[in-house]
This record gives structure tokens, sequence and C-alpha cells, in this order.
């Protein structure tokens, strides 16, 4: 473009110059009038060049989303969109250009992106800036890129060829309702979603686009844009009274949508061409399906969009966590040409379509649920086990903004919301395959057992099948851990990045890329009694390295993992897995040597006690034998500011308002046999120490027996003392002391449980 332009510039000067020698002037004025003038036509380019480039700085630190600036913006719109101003609203970079004027939809057509002039990123000295800036990650991902990249920008057309050839009827698809939740969204990330939608969908099938906003804080989210979505046609937003997190918040989306198909998508997200027509086709032929879209990608660092290289399913770790995977032999087969739908055993969580009334009929989703986490891997398992499908369509393409962590805070701790969801899912669908996914958290939360009734419930009314059944019909390649094992998994190679693979046909181990999760010719496994197994045979060390051996033996457990270093030891000497040059072997152990040390996808304890996770739903009813029973609650306190008894997750006991704690936590029963329990388990005193054991089957040991007297102390028969509350403010415990009837401190009622 500046090329052009000199050029331009320097043969307007060689004319000036020739048209004044012909008016016979002086050579030194002429060359006076033609620098003169060669310089005003080079400060023209540059102002066309950079007029409406913006101080990337200012993005960052201007928040103030005004209403006049919306206003100013859309003073030329009444009720629909005029794409010529669709200002990058917060900057002074505008997308004006010569347009056709306001949207206006015929019957199964959309504008497309040559109706609209959008700037190219020429390399100008902003765009230099335009670079991965570590300071914006107060939304994970280059906000200055993205408000570079505007409101709308064209998209390549990665489908296939023969995609490009299919046609649609329009007047014969259902309607769809785009349900787009955010919370605390970046500005251009949100209208770019809103106008991908708008202007890649036909106006026939767009019934509505629900903008649901849960709890945003950012004054740009609030009423700027309610101005704004009001001169845009079809879209709305709904604005619950708090936070509901993504999963409820798709609910309220779900719930006022009026279209025969819903769309959930996040809201960071840019649709490709005709992406809606193939998925609500497949959806009126198969009204039982969740149609997932060919997901592609934005780039985090610089919004580039990245085109999908092939097709791959999604399936899941025993952690619950979601994982790509190429396609398997079975589904290729299986498919009788490359835009068939694909069968899926996961679904992505970012982006689906599902029919409406489906959807409600399923079961929705599991509205006790919070914030997000697992509720992609809920919906997949309660979709196949309940009679539904899976598909992606290579047709259908959606972009998704892939960011490197959760740009947003969760009420309470992000690890322990999703585990609790994650909790809910293997209790309710994963029958005894639940212990898998047990193994591999390390430590486990408490949840309300008992409200897990309702969506068991759902799972009988609706004839679901066994999670076994699921396993071995859609889910094959998912590798069950053996009983044993201590390290399972995709095993990385730290010096190499590299994964280990499939052992060749001679028996040697060898390295991979590690871009799949959870392919079956990368599962090892390091079993407690020392053997380092892949699939059902051993990898054993020879004179000249390591070998894969098809049989097991007792002689080959000789292995073990060393977390601290990350070392693969064998047991008897010094010698751990090596691998350089591609080639393994044994040779001396060195913390310093990277290619030494390996990863394995899950630790995992099979033999974990957690006292917590073993409490089920019925210690919320009072047991036949149970003299007192309830929430233990000191009563030095008026009763609405008492403080009570809680577990933590550790099995050790703490102090808490009685009204904040879930019930589950506070119920204990004092038995006939003189045991204070809470569910399985019993509170044990050792001199001054309280904790909590598993019951034995009989009481017989006088460290687990309590007298209830009847000056309300709970009374410890090995020791004579009585339980005690400790402590001021946040720091408050409970221990035992000499008893003491006229101790306010030691008085304890049961209060009776809500709700029970």
């Amino acid at each position: 473009m500046i090329t052009i332009v000199v050029m331009i510039i320097l043969l307007l000067t060689f004319m000036f110059i020739k048209h004044f020698k012909q008016l016979k002037m002086k050579p030194e004025f002429s060359l006076f009038l033609a620098l003169i003038f060669a310089t005003t036509l080079f400060n023209i380019q540059l102002y066309i060049k950079f007029t409406g480039k913006y101080d990337s700085h200012r993005i960052i630190k201007d928040f103030n989303w005004a209403k006049e600036d919306i206003e100013d913006d859309l003073k030329d719109s009444e009720h629909m969109t005029n794409i010529g101003h669709l200002r990058l609203l917060g900057s002074d970079r505008t997308h004006d250009g010569p347009l056709a004027g306001q949207v206006d939809w015929g019957a199964g057509e959309s504008i497309t992106e040559n109706d609209v002039n959008i700037q190219e990123r020429d390399g100008g000295p902003d765009w230099k800036r335009i670079l991965w800036m570590p300071t914006e990650g107060f939304h994970s991902f280059n906000t200055t890129a993205s408000d570079e990249a505007g409101n709308l920008r064209p998209v390549p057309d990665s489908r296939p060829g023969d995609c490009k050839k299919l046609m649609y009827d329009v007047t014969d698809l259902p309607t769809v309702s785009v349900i787009i939740p955010f919370h605390n969204e970046a500005r251009s990330t949100l209208l770019r979603t809103v106008h991908s939608v708008l202007v890649r969908t036909p106006r026939s099938l767009l019934q509505e686009v629900l903008l649901v906003d849960d709890a945003s804080t950012y004054d740009w989210l609030l009423e700027p844009l309610n101005d704004y979505v009001e001169h845009l046609p079809k879209v709305r937003v709904i604005r619950p009274k708090s936070r509901q997190g993504l999963i409820r918040a798709r609910l309220e989306g779900a719930k006022a949508a009026t279209g025969q198909v819903l769309f959930f998508m996040d809201s960071h997200c840019e649709v490709n061409h005709m992406w809606i027509e193939p998925l609500l086709q497949r959806i009126k032929e198969k009204r039982d399906t969740v149609i997932i879209p060919l997901m592609e990608g934005i780039a985090h660092k610089d919004m580039d969009y990245i085109g999908a290289s092939g097709v791959d399913t999604g399936t899941f770790g025993w952690d619950l966590i979601y994982n790509w995977r190429r396609l398997s032999d079975e589904e290729i087969s299986r498919r009788d040409n490359k835009l068939a739908p694909i069968l899926t055993p996961a679904m992505v969580g970012c982006a689906f379509g599902i029919n409406r009334d489906y959807f409600f009929e399923i079961g929705a989703y599991d509205e006790k649920m919070d914030i997000w986490g697992g509720e992609n891997v809920e919906h997949s398992f309660r979709i196949w086990m309940c009679g539904g499908s899976i598909e992606i369509l290579p047709c259908c393409r959606v972009a998704h903004l892939f960011k490197p962590k959760l740009p947003y805070s969760f009420p309470g701790d992000s690890a322990r919301v999703i585990q609790r969801n994650m909790i809910r899912v293997a209790e309710v669908w994963m029958d005894d395959y639940k212990k898998y996914y047990y193994a591999t958290q390390s430590k486990l939360i408490p949840i309300d057992y008992e409200s897990l009734e309702e969506r068991k419930k759902l799972r009988r009314d609706l004839k679901c099948k066994s999670f076994d059944w699921f396993l071995k019909n859609i889910a094959p390649e998912v590798e069950i851990p053996p009983s044993d094992a201590m390290q399972f998994g995709q095993m990385t190679h730290e010096g190499s990045k590299e994964c280990i693979a499939r052992p060749s046909e001679e028996g040697h181990l060898t390295r991979t890329t590690c871009w799949l999760q959870g392919a079956a010719d990368r599962i090892f496994a390091i079993t407690s009694d020392g053997k380092f197994r892949f699939g059902e045979g051993c990898i054993v060390p020879t004179l000249n390295g390591v070998k894969y051996q098809r049989l097991c033996r007792e002689e080959h457990n000789v292995w073990e993992f060393v977390e601290s270093s990350r070392h693969i030891k064998l047991r008897h000497n010094d010698q751990c897995l090596t691998s350089r040059n591609e080639t393994f072997k044994t040779q001396l152990c060195d913390p310093a040597r990277e290619d030494q040390k390996y990863m394995f996808g899950f630790k995992l304890n099979f033999k974990q006690n957690m006292n917590i996770q073993q409490i089920s739903h019925e210690h919320m009813k009072r047991p036949k034998e149970a003299i007192e029973f309830g929430m233990l609650a000191n009563s030095l306190k008026v009763k609405q500011n008492r403080d009570c008894v809680s577990v933590l997750d550790d099995g050790t006991l703490s102090i808490v308002p009685c009204s904040k704690q879930p019930n589950y936590l506070k119920v204990l029963h004092l038995d006939r046999d003189k045991s204070l329990r809470v569910g399985a388990y019993c509170l044990a005193g050792k001199k001054s120490e309280l904790k909590t054991l598993k019951c034995p089957r009989i009481i017989n040991n006088k460290g687990l027996m309590w007298n209830y007297t009847h000056y309300q102390q709970l009374k410890l028969q090995k020791r004579g003392r009585c339980l005690m509350l400790l402590g001021n403010g946040e720091q408050k415990t409970v221990q035992f002391a000499k008893c003491d009837e006229n101790e306010l401190k030691q008085k304890w009622v049961f209060e009776k449980v809500p709700d029970t």
C-alpha cells in the first residue's frame, strides 16, 4: 500500500514539474512548489492511512463505555443495525465505510462480509503494539488485539469443498434461539460473537439471540449494552437477579427461548459460513441427537482465526475432564463419506445445538451443579445412556477462543466447586465405575448426597442404561485402569515434551507428539506391586535397554515411580528409565537429567479413606439407634448465633456458624452404644485430641464412648473429660477439658436439622 502511494506521489510530482516548465517558471520556484505539492500528498496519504487508528494504551485504561458514545455511534440507525456504523465502541477506531446501508435480510438471506468494509491490519505503528500482552491477563487473552479486530471481521471459509456444494431449503428448517451467557466478558469478543451470528445466519432461521448476563460488574455490560442491543435485530439481554454460573445461566436462556432449536455458545466465539443450516437439517432428521460443530480456534495471543486441520472426536479422562481424541478405526469405517456426522462419546461444552423440547425432556441441566465444570460430561453420559446420540458435523463450524486460564472468579474456591460438580456426575451416572474418578482425586470434599435423589429419579424415569453399557458400546476406547495402578494414563517425557507410545513390533518403546489426550496407544500404568504395564503386557529391563513383554510375570515387579524426582526407577538399584535420541535404556539416576523425568496423566489412590465421601444421604435421617440426633451446637450464644461442630475434608473437627455450612456437615447422633457418630464415622478421643474414625461393628472402646449428661455436657468415658469450645473469633476449635457443670462452653445441644 505504501509503495503504491509513493509511486503515485512521484508520478504526480513529475507531471507537476513538467507542467511548470511549460509555463516557463524559474526552475528553483518550480522545484519549491513541487516539493510542497509532494509533501501535501504524502501527508494526505498518512492521514488516510492512520485515520481511525487508536491508541492501544487507551483501550487498556478506558473502561467507561459511555452511553453517549453508543448513541453517537448508532445515531443513523433506527431499528435495524447500520453495519456502516459498527464502531469499535470505547476507542477511536471505526469500521465506517461505503456500505449498502441498513441490514435488510430477505428470506433465507444474510449479510456477507463483502458488505462490511473492515480495514486491514496492515502492519502500521499501532499494530506493532498489538502483540501478546501479559498485562491484559484480566481477560486471559490479548484484548488489545481483539479490539483491533473490531466487532465484525471476515473469517476464512474453512469448510471442505463438498460442504459448499450442499443446498438447504431454509423454508423447511426449524428456527433457532442462540443463547450466549456472559460474565464480565470483553466487549469486543462479546459483540463479535453476536455480530458473527447476525451476519452469517439466515433471518428466517434465527428466532433470537439471547444474551444472559451472569451478574457482570463492568460498566459497559450494563446499561450501555442494553442501549446498544436495542438497535440490533432479534437480540435481547436477560439479567438474572444474582450470579447463576454458566450452567444455570444457560437454563435461564433456555426457559426464555422460543426457537424450536437451542444453540448454546460461549461469549467468545465466531461462527463460520453457512454454519447453522446443516445443524438444523440434522436435528430435523433426528430429533434426539445433540449436534456439536466442528470446533475451530481463535488464538488468545493475537486473535488469529485457526481453521481445523482435521476432524477429532471427544472423550473423557477418569478425572472427568474433556479430552480431544482422534477418530477410532470403528468410526472411520462406519462413516460412508467425509461429510457424514461423527459420533462422539463426549461433547465439548462451548457450543452445541439441541431440539428445545428434547432438551427439557431429557433433563435440561443439573441445577444443583454450580457455576461451571462437569456439565458437558454429565450431559454426554445422560444423552447417550438415556437413548439419544451426540454428533459432530464437519460442515458446521464454530471458532472458540480457548483461554489459557479462567479469567473470572467463582463464588467460593473454583477447585472445590468443580469437584463438587464432578462428584454429582460420578454418583448419579457412573455406577461402580465412580471409584475410578475418586481414585484420581488427592482430596475429596463432602457434598449433600440427599440432593442427588432428584437426578437419580430422573435416570430411573428415563429408563437409562448402565455406565458399563456406555463404556462397552459408546466409549470402548476409554482404558480402564488396573485396580492396583498408582500412576496411569498418557505418559509424557519431560526432556522431549513428547509422549511415550505403543511399543514397536520388536517391543521397543517409541515417542510421539502429545497433542491428543487419552489415545489408547499411549496409556501406561505403574502398579503398586511394581509392574510397568502397557495393556496386558509389561515393560521389562534387558541387558541393552527395556523391552515390552506380552505377558506380565511376577519377576517383572521391579519398577517404582518416584514422585519427587519424577523418575521411573528400578527397585533393586539406582537405575532409571532414560530416553535419549528416541532410544530407551536404564542408566544411573540423576535428578538433574530431564531425559529421565516423566509425568503420567493421573496419580491414582484406590485405598484412600476419605471420611466425608463415604457419608451417604441416609445420615440426614434419624437412625433407630439414636438417643440424640441433630446439629451439635454450643449453647453459649443465643440460638440464631450459635456455633456448630463441623467436619473438615480430612475428617478433623472444626467450629463453624450453624447457619453457614451445609447442614449435612454437622448432623451427629449419640447412639445407644454410647458412640457419637457422623455418618459411618465415630468421634474418638486420644489425650486432648479429637478425631473421626470408622466405627467398629461393636463399640467396646471407652475412647469411642460418650455420655450426654443432664448438664448438657458430652463426657468421654475413657478420660472422664468433657467436650469444650475453645478460642475466639475465627480461631475456635473443640478440645477436652476438665468437666465443669457451670461452664457454658461445655454445654451442647442437638438442634433439629432443617428440612429433615
